[in-house]
């Protein structure tokens, strides 16, 4: 997980299947979205919410007919989600 502080109230958290240092891909497990929920509880008591968040393939395998003509032969190995929390106003 990498975080980016995005000004006072806002952060940019990004979540990867796959850790750096390790050979296993893991793809998006229901082990890698509860991480993402467990996380996003821990931010709301701290007075963080979710305002956007978006997820992007970083790595896949297919054939390179499949992946050009998008014949569907594409597969996803990895993927990074990306969520920005912001800090619900007081009152």
């Amino acid at each position: 997980m990498a975080v980016f502080n995005a000004g006072p109230d806002q952060v940019i958290v990004v979540y990867e299947t796959a850790e750096r240092d390790e050979l296993r891909r893991k793809g998006l497990t229901t082990e890698f979205l509860q991480s993402i929920a467990d996380d996003a509880a821990r931010r709301a008591a701290e007075g963080f919410a979710i305002v956007a968040y978006d997820s992007l393939e970083t790595a896949g395998y297919g054939t390179s007919g499949g992946i050009v003509f998008n014949t569907g032969d594409e597969h996803p190995l990895d993927i990074a989600v990306t969520v920005v929390y912001a800090r619900r106003p007081a009152g």
